[in-house]
């Protein structure tokens, strides 16, 4: 038999006997400490060890051997992908328990916050609604009212079952919290009586918002009232032109026959203004005739202020009038062409330059009637009607002249005063005290402030009622034998 030589191996053959020798090793080194694995190593090492001894041996097959040893190694592949994938299996079943760990805990969060609802209605509800009614009925009897009816239920006793219960399995309850009702009494609505009380204390109130806007005249016309002025209707103050010009406005617009069909109320401000820019020298050099209310440069601003149509349509004109810190009342009667001076302090005039003054307020009124439309009453060349003066009660101090002049122009019927041909008219008045002169201030505070034209009303009642209850002097303090002043009441307010 001829001896053949090993052919020589090319250098892309040692390439790839390198290449293998590379990945037997890897999958020796994957499963390291298997004896089986071992065993296969060495086999692989002996195989690899040279191609040329294989081939020596074993020349019709060389490539079986390196064959089954791949298929081995993608075998331990396959199987460490499965450990793989079991690891990832367990760790998903480990955050499922953990997930129903959470909810078991919620769960039971849960069910105490039910049990301490179930302690709070059984246990720290009856107490407080014991401790409330007792706190009522004890706040009832000390008043002498009616005792108001309230659910009697006694508080369970502090070694009660249930109570130990609570204690033994809840060891940090909050501290019990008794809740104190407000005194049913003073949660009601204050009568008329006593909201009127406590709107006059809260517009007349002395405090540092003496400016703000508390009265705000409903319509076109802006005419508005600050604190100051209604703190003039204080007892003992001169009462500011402000405020009469104001009540002017509301009697105007109440639904009254007297005032919407016969009488009309001039507010004050104009005739003062002519009072202020001419006095006594209210004759104009040229024509001999009293100066004209349009010769003032603001006259508009006082004019837009009237009711055109009810000056030139109503009978009776009521015109308040302030000079030299005084107040008293005109009435003209139209339709009898009567001129009436109604004055607390001066039935009659005192002298010549009061009746010149007079005069002039007369042929003013009758200005503004000739303006609205209406014919004069005055005969050409002549300045004023016959004057009359009104005799009524005297006021007792030097202060309430406006307080009368306001509640004149609500009382005094001017049929009564026509058709009289003496020079003084006596008017049938009851004397008015101070302590009745002071409630007329009181009244007209709240007459305003409460009046359906005051666009601040329900501010101005909600602002009031935060006020405490006010006391008024009752039918004792007012007998002739116990006299006691304002002044005196308010200090102890």
């Amino acid at each position: 038999m001829e001896n053949r030589k090993p052919k020589k191996r090319s250098a892309k053959g040692n390439e790839t006997d390198d290449t293998m020798h590379e990945v037997l090793r890897s999958a020796s080194e994957a499963v390291a400490g298997s004896s089986d694995r071992t065993r296969m190593f060495d086999s692989f090492d002996t195989v690899s060890l040279g191609r040329d001894d294989i081939s020596a041996t074993q020349p019709s097959q060389p490539s079986k051997p390196r064959n089954d040893n791949l298929e081995t190694v993608v075998e331990v592949q396959h199987g460490e992908g499965e450990v793989h994938e079991t690891e990832v299996t367990t760790h998903r079943a480990e955050e499922e328990v953990r997930h129903a760990a959470a909810e078991i805990l919620h769960a039971e969060v849960a069910v105490h916050q039910a049990d301490e609802e179930v302690h709070h209605a059984e246990v720290v509800l009856p107490i407080e609604t014991a401790i409330n009614t007792e706190m009522v009925a004890k706040k009832e009897n000390q008043d002498e009212s009616t005792i108001l009816e309230m659910p009697k239920q006694q508080p369970p006793p502090v070694n009660a079952p249930i109570m130990q219960d609570v204690v033994e399995e809840e060891h940090q309850h909050e501290p019990l919290t008794v809740i104190i009702t407000p005194d049913p009494l003073q949660q009601q609505e204050p009568t008329a009586e006593e909201l009127e009380a406590r709107c006059t204390a809260w517009a007349t109130l002395n405090n540092d918002n003496k400016y703000d806007t508390i009265f705000q005249l409903r319509g076109p016309t802006t005419i508005e009232a600050i604190r100051y002025n209604f703190m003039t209707m204080r007892p003992a103050t001169c009462i500011d032109i402000q405020m009469v010009s104001i009540m002017c406005h509301v009697l105007n617009r109440e639904r009254v026959e007297r005032f919407e069909r016969d009488v009309y109320c001039v507010p004050p401000k104009i005739l003062t203004r002519m009072f202020d820019t001419y006095c006594l020298n209210y004759l104009d050099k040229k024509t001999k005739m009293p100066y004209l209310v349009k010769q003032l440069k603001d006259h508009e601003e006082y004019v837009q202020l009237l009711d055109m149509e009810k000056l030139k349509s109503h009978s009776v004109l009521f015109a308040p009038a302030l000079y030299s810190n005084h107040w008293w009342l005109y009435v003209l009667d139209v339709q009898h062409k009567e001129f009436y001076i109604v004055d607390s302090v001066y039935g009659i005039a005192p002298n010549q330059n009061r009746n010149k003054l007079h005069r002039f307020a007369c042929n003013v009124l009758n200005q503004l009637r000739v303006r609205a439309g209406a014919p004069s009453i005055l005969k050409k060349g002549t300045i004023a009607l016959q004057l009359r003066c009104v005799d009524v009660p005297k006021q007792p101090n030097p202060t309430d002249c406006g307080v009368y002049v306001m509640k004149w122009m609500e009382l005094l019927d001017a049929a009564t005063l026509s058709g009289c041909d003496q020079y003084k008219v006596r008017y049938d008045l009851e004397e008015w005290g101070q302590d009745g002169l002071d409630g007329f201030r009181a009244e007209i505070v709240a007459k305003l402030i409460l009046s359906g034209e005051n666009t601040l009303r329900v501010e101005a009642m909600t602002q009031a009622k935060k006020m405490g209850r006010q006391v008024r002097p009752s039918a004792a303090l007012k007998s002739p034998y116990v006299q006691v002043s304002t002044a005196e009441l308010d200090k102890n307010r």
